[in-house]
């Protein structure tokens, strides 16, 4: 019994981690919770369905407070989900044929390439202070590439897909506020799928979902208040140094 209490407790916390992202960065928060889960000796599928749930928690929440403040571009939305949810479930059924070693493989290259993908988006940033940017029309067909690519990682790595979205979209021009809202619509949509096929092939365990999903709203508007307050640098600083650790912890899991 206290060895189940203190792994409730350890969600717990990783569930306010996911939260605290999703409000600070327009993210999921996956990337904390897959790799934690996998830790936890789940499989794989188990560890991505689960976290998808916890995800989809935090997204939907943050969608309400854009929804009610109305920030969202329903236009784009709209425009880019059909992309998106085909590719989610692309990634889950991809999901199905990958062992535990291409898992650890494929997580790594991904968190990766996001480290990458912020860190020009910080550089970005620098750039944008001193240089007025030129906003994306809710058509722009860039959006069905950054969508296509957010869904696969959404339905194959439990991550959201927001991760992808929002750099992709600041590195090609687009305002910060005006996409954050369109991506956590997005991936509440795309998750909302996802969860519903994860659960249909059995990848999702309740109760640790539950367990990760109890402090991920007040995360979230901790992490919203945090974003009001605190310099962008730090915050993509932040971030990269996540993403650099937890692929360095894939790429170890994987050749060990």
């Amino acid at each position: 019994m206290p060895e189940v209490s203190f792994q409730s407790l350890c969600l717990v916390i990783v569930g306010f981690a996911v939260g605290f992202l999703s409000g600070l960065l327009g993210i999921g928060g996956g990337i904390i919770s897959v790799p934690v889960l996998v830790a936890m000796g789940m499989s794989p599928a188990l560890s991505v369905g689960t976290s998808s749930f916890c995800v989809l928690v935090a997204v939907s929440w943050g969608t309400y407070i854009n929804a009610k403040a109305k920030l969202i571009d329903y236009t784009a939305v709209v425009f880019t989900l059909p992309i998106t949810i085909v590719t989610a479930v692309y990634g889950i059924l991809a999901l199905e044929d990958w062992s535990v070693q291409s898992f650890h493989l494929y997580f790594a290259c991904f968190t990766g390439i996001c480290a990458v993908l912020s860190y020009l988006k910080l550089r970005k940033s620098r750039v944008s202070s001193t240089h007025r940017q030129a906003s994306f029309s809710s058509f722009h067909p860039f959006r069905l590439l950054a969508g296509a690519l957010a869904g696969f990682v959404n339905g194959a790595f439990g991550v959201g897909g927001g991760i992808v979205i929002v750099p992709l979209h600041l590195i090609a021009g687009d305002h910060l506020k005006k996409i954050v809202p369109i991506s956590l619509a997005i991936i509440s949509a795309t998750s909302l799928i996802s969860v519903s096929l994860h659960g249909a092939y059995n990848h999702i365990s309740w109760l640790e979902a539950f367990a990760l999903s109890i402090a991920t709203i007040p995360g979230s508007q901790i992490g919203t208040a945090v974003l009001k307050k605190a310099p962008d640098r730090w915050i993509h600083a932040a971030l990269i140094l996540v993403l650099v650790a937890v692929s360095g912890s894939s790429v170890w899991k994987f050749t060990h």
